[in-house]
């Protein structure tokens, strides 16, 4: 491989690296303009701790949003329509994170049940050791 089929190479992967960084970029500040409540102007996280509402008119509410991440507070004024958007999000952001909690919860139970088992049929426990908990000190 000649010297300028080396450059020519490097250059189209740096191009390529670069153009995938700008998309990656372009893409996440699409999504912080279609999705203004959820994102934080200073950190970009999209988690909200703390809201408090005021209806200015019957088009729009003025909201105060607490940032997750940073716990910056922001005001923002928005239509009752967004907001019932942001609030139908945000559920089905609690939903699957409560689904996510009860997988894991599942999963951990099933882990001890089978440490249990496990512990059972190799003899480290047996039902002397729950006897001794069970029984008053003489």
């Amino acid at each position: 491989m000649s010297m300028a089929n080396a450059v020519a190479s490097v250059a189209r992967a740096v191009c390529t690296l670069i153009g995938a960084a700008v998309r990656h970029i372009s893409q996440r500040r699409r999504r912080r303009r279609q999705r203004p409540l959820r994102c934080c102007p200073i950190c970009h996280a999209d988690a909200i701790v703390a809201e408090e509402r005021s209806s200015v008119d019957e088009l729009q509410v003025q909201v105060a949003l607490q940032c997750g991440q940073c716990g910056t507070w922001r005001r923002q004024l928005t239509t009752h329509a967004e907001l019932g958007r942001h609030d139908r999000e945000r559920e089905r952001d609690r939903r699957a994170i409560g689904a996510c909690v009860a997988r894991l919860d599942v999963e951990r139970t099933l882990s001890d049940v089978n440490f249990f088992v496990h512990a059972l049929r190799g003899d480290l426990v047996g039902a002397e050791d729950f006897l001794a908990r069970t029984q008053r000190p003489r």
